[in-house]
């Protein structure tokens, strides 16, 4: 938890311009002055130089008048000085009015105001006020295009710029864009900054350290060292800057000799030339972090020490670097186990951090987390939970003030921080559990909880339905350009094309739509009122209950590969808080239990332990909060880890000899929150609204394409072929609606299955449209709108275990790198012409479909009004399971498109079985317009005939 000094070069061109620009030559004492100061500035004696600053200004104003470019310069030079003193509110206002007067006397598209704009965007990033920056670099963007073009190395420094404004609000993915996009715009410029070239190199370097990839950066790293040399000398600071960051790459690899030689040179080479340098003490510290985690704790000490009384000394006790450093030293404490020291230095550095950036910055949050850590490690539970508290308020606070604007990668990434806290949090839970804190600790567990599970998914909806509900055709336009140009990133990938441009068009495409939903203020308080465990409580009948599954690592000064997981339980009778039950062995429920059930139901043989392992505690907790005369009987289920994998339905209860389904009717829902509005939201559906539609598709042509070319297939040449037979689930029959190798079967049970379902639509009178064979293609999937109901009966794929170039054959089309770092690539449905490309992914289809539709493309179907989507195909309910946001595959492709219900497949299903199923299903359904209780029907009724789960239990519906 170390914080190293990176060094990066963010405003390349834009600060030694200020200290250039529009500077008169006159015989006058402002010019004097200024010199001086900017000398003084250049030392690092940045407290010194203010006042000299000052006086210049006034000189200026004296001399030139108030709106002369002297004056202006001038301005832009306290403001920067104190932007290096971390006076923040100072240099904003310097800033400021230096924007005004260039605007009101020169006009916004000049160069002077571009330079002050971006100095100006740097103090908003360096102060987490990422809104207003994002909105300056915009701005600046089409000026710089019009003063310098694309192809000038103005324009490369903004590029540069972006991408250490996305590397800081972690959008890493677009950090590495933007960087690559100014390298390669300055190849294009005629005279380029040779070192801005590096230096950019040496930010790439700096980003591939923060996504672990040190061997990148050290090349990186080696390539700026060798080649600054060529232009400057071994002490200048860009080249110092290289040998610190390749310190640090080393150090990330523990080649800790390695880097305490590189730190040890540039010390010795700051202590002849910048002694008191800001870059001399931040190597000081590294080197010090260094020897921390080598458990030299006594020279790390002595270094930390030093560099702690010389940065107070020049720039003052009110600076980040001390904030710093006070965070390093209390860690230091924390490792040796001196648990005063470290919390009279954390306490330091949060009362630092807090005056600098506010309690809501992320620097503040972290401080506060590592106090919390230092307090828990000391089993102060109740103190560490008092800081989780506010640390978590503050991280929510932050959650709904910064997913504004940003992308969903950079949601994402943010998230997956924060997140953390959340988990954090639930060990301290269960430990207080049996303590005058449980209570607040268990409300305030459940509360975290239905804020954060599904809540990726959740914002992405919001914001969708949102736009549609405006009807505003300019920002729909801006969504649906957005869309195409995913699609244009997929067949991109898929051809093998060069892709950089076209991620850079989806991103931009992207930030449009968010700009514009910003300012039309969709985005703003998407989360609105999150409800709480109690509100849930307050909707619950007398005989439901509600039940939040929540997986956590435990912690232990860190967090262990040790897996518990939380059963958090409401129901009509709880009073004061949520009831917790702890499955404190989660690695057995993860990988023996799971092996254990999955391979009953494989195997078709009775399973009489998965009861006991996923359901029995849970069901004697739910004993004891029902009245005596009226037994819970119905669930609302919210799983999490494993329970995404399992259909609980399905469990056998060897004491009842019943199965689960036979006891409790199971809702399952991504979130309990969900249960508010469910009885509303799923209310019996009136068939004889003319509104409804319903669309059909299935038995496809696997063999042919829609236009029903025949293709003449290299069966030697073809090297293209998809899965092994272990790479998927184990060998099927061709009786299941699954496919292994190239050969893909045809599934006559599909055509059965949509032709009755067809037949029974009809009698209710309901529009419906079918496609079958060549029909059920993908442009006619992609082409349909909202209907009621959307049934699809295919194969079906869930890839795992695909590990990044492992192999130069491509799987779907795809490299195997981009298969493993996208998981809605790796799932999907079989549709006609499939077969072909599977075979032969070499044969040119001139940019028409290939009948594998991903995940990926699920996404960008337009179903915002479908109130049910069946997957009838295998394993459709399967993909990447990740904490608190559900499973990456078909079921969150679908409902990213729109899809309030989603009934889909555990494991390989039985083709005549499922016609049967489905059949049965939408019997019930259309006479009762129930589509829950028409599933739990049919299952029931379809067991009197297959008494295996194997051929009743594969779907679960997803509802909400």
């Amino acid at each position: 938890m170390s914080k190293i000094r990176l060094f990066f070069y963010s405003c390349l061109l834009w600060i030694c311009i200020l200290f250039t620009n529009s500077v008169v030559k006159a015989q006058n004492n402002w010019d004097a002055i200024s010199q001086e100061a900017i000398v003084v500035f250049n030392k690092g004696q940045y407290a010194k130089a203010i006042p000299l600053f000052e006086k210049a200004l006034e000189m200026a104003e004296k001399e030139f008048g108030n709106k002369h470019s002297n004056y202006v310069t001038t301005l832009n030079n306290l403001g920067l000085n104190h932007y290096y003193l971390n006076q923040y509110d100072k240099a904003e206002r310097y800033y400021l009015k230096a924007n005004q007067i260039i605007a009101e006397s020169l006009g916004k598209n000049t160069s002077s105001y571009v330079y002050n704009a971006i100095n100006l965007a740097l103090l908003y990033k360096k102060t987490g006020n990422y809104p207003k920056a994002w909105q300056l670099y915009q701005e600046t963007e089409p000026i710089i295009i019009a003063l310098y073009g694309k192809t000038s190395q103005n324009y490369a420094t903004w590029e540069n710029n972006l991408g250490n404004f996305f590397q800081a609000i972690g959008d890493l993915s677009n950090a590495e864009v933007y960087f690559r996009l100014s390298l390669g715009t300055m190849r294009e410029v005629k005279n380029p900054s040779p070192t801005a070239y590096i230096s950019t190199k040496n930010n790439l370097g700096a980003l591939y350290i923060e996504t672990r990839n040190y061997e990148k950066a050290i090349e990186e790293f080696l390539f700026c060292k060798e080649n600054y040399l060529k232009f400057i000398d071994n002490t200048h600071p860009y080249y110092l800057s290289t040998c610190n960051n390749l310190a640090v790459a080393y150090e990330s690899q523990k080649k800790y000799a390695e880097a305490e030689l590189i730190y040890q040179e540039i010390i010795a080479i700051y202590e002849k030339t910048q002694k008191h340098s800001l870059d001399h003490f931040n190597t000081l510290n590294n080197l010090a972090n260094l020897y921390t985690d080598q458990n030299k704790y006594k020279e790390a000490r002595q270094l930390y020490q030093y560099s702690l009384e010389n940065i107070i000394q020049v720039l003052g006790e009110n600076h980040e670097n001390v904030a710093i450093i006070y965070s390093n030293i209390g860690r230091l404490y924390l490792a040796e186990r001196n648990y005063t020291q470290a919390d009279l230095y954390l306490n330091k550095s949060l009362y630092l951090n807090a005056n600098l950036f506010g309690k809501s910055h992320p620097s503040y949050q972290k401080a506060l987390a590592l106090a919390a850590f230092n307090q828990y490690a000391q089993g102060n539970l109740e103190i560490t939970k008092t800081y989780l508290d506010t640390l978590i308020d503050k991280s929510r606070k932050l959650v709904e003030n910064l997913f504004e604007q940003m992308s969903e990668k950079e949601k994402e990434i943010y998230y997956a921080e924060v997140q953390t806290y959340f988990e954090f949090y639930n060990n301290i839970a269960w430990q207080l559990k049996d303590t005058p804190y449980q209570i607040t600790s268990a409300k305030n567990m459940y509360d975290n909880t239905l804020f954060s599970k599904g809540l990726l998914i959740n914002n992405y909806n919001s914001i969708k339905s949102n736009i549609i509900a405006t009807k505003d055709s300019v920002l729909i336009n801006a969504f649906n350009d957005w869309t195409n140009a995913r699609e244009d990133w997929l067949k991109a990938i898929q051809t093998n094309t060069n892709n950089s441009k076209i991620e850079e068009k989806v991103y931009l495409a992207e930030k449009k739509f968010y700009f514009l939903a910003g300012d039309n203020n969709i985005t703003k308080k998407l989360t609105q009122k999150i409800p709480s465990w109690k509100d849930i409580q307050q909707q619950l009948k007398e005989d439901e209950a509600a039940i939040e599954m929540i997986r956590f690592r435990k912690y232990a000064s860190d967090f262990t590969d040790t897996i518990f997981y939380a059963a958090m339980i409401v129901s009509a009778k709880t009073t004061e808080a949520p009831l917790l039950i702890l499955l404190n062995n989660g690695n057995e429920l993860e990988n023996k239990y799971f092996n254990i059930y999955s391979n009953s139901i494989k195997n078709k043989t009775l399973d009489k332990i998965s009861y006991q392992a996923y359901w029995e505690k849970i069901n004697e907790a739910l004993l004891t909060l029902q009245d005596e005369n009226q037994a819970i009987k119905t669930i609302y289920f919210a799983p999490d880890g494993v329970f995404h994998k399992i259909n609980l339905n399905a469990i056998y209860n060897p004491k009842t000899e019943k199965y689960i389904i036979d006891e409790l009717d199971i809702h399952a829902l991504n979130n309990t929150a969900d249960a508010i509005d469910f009885r509303e939201n799923n209310a019996k559906i009136d068939f004889k609204n003319k509104e409804i539609k319903a669309i059909l598709m299935g038995f496809p042509d696997y063999k042919n394409y829609p236009n029903k070319d025949t293709v003449s297939i290299n069966w030697e040449n073809s090297q293209n072929t998809i899965f092994n037979t272990n790479e998927l689930l184990n060998d099927t029959t061709n009786t299941d609606r699954f496919f292994v190798g190239g050969e893909v079967v045809s599934l006559i049970g599909t055509q059965t299955e949509t032709n009755n379902i067809y037949n029974l639509l009809q009698k209710k009178k309901i529009q419906v449209e079918m496609f079958q064979t060549t029909n059920a293609n993908e442009e006619n999937l992609k082409n349909i709108a909202s209907p009621f109901v959307l049934h699809i009966a295919t194969h079906g794929f869930f890839m795992r275990n695909i590990q990044k170039n492992t192999s130069a054959i491509q799987a779907l089309g795809f490299d195997t790198e981009i298969l493993a770092q996208n998981p809605l690539l790796r799932s999907g449905l079989l549709l006609a012409g499939a077969e072909i490309s599977l075979k032969n992914k070499n044969q040119s289809r001139d940019n028409l479909e290939d009948g594998i539709f991903t995940s990926y493309e699920a996404a960008n179907l337009q179903l915002d009004k479908t109130y049910l989507v069946v997957l009838s195909a295998c394993e459709t309910g399967l993909g990447e399971v990740r904490n608190g946001e559900g499973v990456y595959g078909l079921q969150r492709a679908f409902q990213m498109a729109g899809a309030r219900n989603i009934l889909m497949s555990y494991w390989t299903v039985n083709d005549k079985a499922t016609q049967e199923l489905m059949t049965l299903f939408y019997s019930h359904w259309l006479k009762y317009g129930d589509a829950h209780t028409a599933l739990r029907y049919a299952q029931i009724t379809l067991r009197q005939q297959y008494k295996e789960p194997y051929y009743w239990a594969a779907f679960m519906m997803i509802e909400k």
